[in-house]
């Protein structure tokens, strides 16, 4: 964002240096030239760092699948009152788990203009799913560690 906006200031002062000399149309067209090409750069830049966040997440959640198959079946092990918590508790980390999921996917499909606000919330989303699901697997009594 800030490289997009010196090549609009950079292109801004082109064009007055040009409306003061009518000699300076090659530094005009220079001064263009390079704005693009500053703005084309943090465009591939942000679309970069979108992409390998969406793949970090994704495989974060990749992990936190595979693990929550191993709970689900301790979960079934667990008896009357407990198995009963468990189970809330479980079925609202699921509903968060899927919020995140859903929230990705639009992420995906979000312009440039407002992903970043976006990643932060799908960032502090994931952060609050791992913290619930380590002390879920605490709670349970589970000691592997996700990631």
């Amino acid at each position: 964002m800030r490289t997009y906006l010196i090549a609009i200031v950079t292109l801004f002062t082109a064009f007055t240096l040009a409306s003061c000399d009518g000699s300076a149309d090659n530094e005009v067209n220079q001064a263009e030239e390079n704005a693009n090409q500053a703005i084309g750069n943090v465009e591939e830049n942000l679309q970069s760092g979108k992409e390998q966040f969406v793949n970090n997440v994704e495989e974060g959640l990749a992990s936190v699948d595979a693990e929550m198959e191993e709970i689900e079946q301790e979960i079934q092990s667990a008896s009357g009152d407990e198995q009963a918590k468990l189970e809330d508790q479980w079925a609202q980390l699921k509903e968060e788990k899927q919020q995140l999921e859903n929230d990705l996917d639009e992420l995906k499909d979000s312009g440039e203009d407002n992903w970043q606000q976006a990643q932060e919330d799908i960032q502090e989303q994931w952060n609050n799913l791992q913290n619930e699901f380590e002390q879920f697997k605490d709670d349970l009594g589970t000691d592997n560690t996700s990631q």
